[in-house]
């Protein structure tokens, strides 16, 4: 762990993919092709981050072109977000008309010819995330995505206001908008385990996506407070704690570190109570094998995702622009 990081007690295994290597250099080809990385300073500037980590952690045990998947869908995502750390996130009409094009890329009519490349290359992952998966699934991950999608919507008229939203409205939003709904729908996609619909709705199982979700997002709000803050986005739990509470920034990652505590522990306490769940449901024993998988995906992006946080250098503080607003070293169309 690097000096000055926050530490946090996850009773999960790290675990990291052997093909990890591998992946990493099909990865940033991907990621070239795509036009989302341009040159090879920029090329070396990406790989500092250690970029196909973050898949390899979540997913440990795929291979191939799941592995390749999870690997490109979180060098987009990366791409995505960084994309609004320019003048399109400060301007909420441009968002809008972006994002409403990205969007346009879930419709299995759309064209991607002519898109911007970030739109090219997410129509390409959604064709690949999509084709195994049952309409129930696709139907719940278009929703996911497009919630996400037009978040930035709501993220760019907060920067122009120059407010900040409360606890409760920033935690719902980061639950219900965040990237982590498309991402436990990837869950399901890289490990071939897709969740039983009898299942998918119940308390224990919504239970288990909700801790996953904030225990995730928060984690990743603490490790990249430094880049958030040099970017002026108030898009942060610890910021937002600190405005509500006019609390101190100690004070703040202490209660930050209290909610992910306790969504561990939740997450912990619920896991066990699946067999009997499936049980009163009479879920046949492949279907919760699926879940059980499924779980364990679970778990390990808990752990993956603080691992890989703690690990990479994305999120270093980069030299501000004219405008107050941090830079980040690689090319972002």
């Amino acid at each position: 762990m690097p000096a000055g990081h926050e530490e946090f007690d996850i009773p999960f295994p790290s675990r990291v993919n052997p093909f990890h290597a591998r992946a990493e250099d099909r990865h940033v080809a991907w990621m070239r092709a795509m036009g989302l990385i341009t040159g090879d300073a920029a090329e070396a500037t990406y790989r500092r981050w250690s970029p196909a980590k973050v898949g390899a952690r979540w997913f440990y045990l795929a291979q191939g072109e799941d592995l390749d998947l999870g690997c490109d869908i979180f060098g987009w995502f990366f791409a995505y977000d960084d994309h609004f750390d320019g003048p399109t996130g400060t301007d909420p009409r441009q968002t809008a008309a972006f994002v409403n094009r990205t969007v346009a890329m879930l419709d299995p009519r759309a064209d991607p010819t002519g898109e911007h490349p970030l739109n090219i290359a997410f129509h390409d992952l959604w064709q690949r995330e999509s084709a195994p998966m049952s309409p129930l699934w696709q139907r719940r991950a278009v929703d996911h995505w497009t919630q996400y999608l037009t978040a930035h919507i709501t993220e760019a008229t907060n920067r122009t206001r120059h407010t900040s939203p409360t606890i409760a409205d920033y935690l719902e939003l980061r639950h219900r908008t965040g990237f982590m709904p498309p991402l436990l729908d990837l869950i399901e996609r890289v490990w071939r385990a897709e969740i039983p619909a009898p299942v998918y709705t119940t308390p224990e199982v919504q239970t288990l996506l909700h801790t996953t979700n904030q225990n995730i997002n928060i984690v990743n709000d603490v490790l990249s407070l430094e880049k958030e803050e040099a970017h002026g986005d108030p898009h942060n739990l610890v910021l937002v704690i600190q405005h509500e509470r006019q609390s101190t920034r100690q004070q703040a990652l202490a209660t930050a570190r209290r909610m992910i505590d306790e969504w561990t522990d939740t997450f912990i306490r619920t896991e066990p109570r699946l067999p009997a769940l499936c049980g009163r449901l009479g879920i046949p024993l492949a279907d919760r094998t699926s879940l059980y998988t499924a779980v364990e995906g679970m778990r390990a992006a808990i752990r993956g995702n603080y691992d890989w946080c703690a690990e990479t250098n994305r999120y270093a503080v980069h030299r501000p622009t004219g405008t107050g607003r941090a830079t980040t070293p690689w090319f972002v169309p």
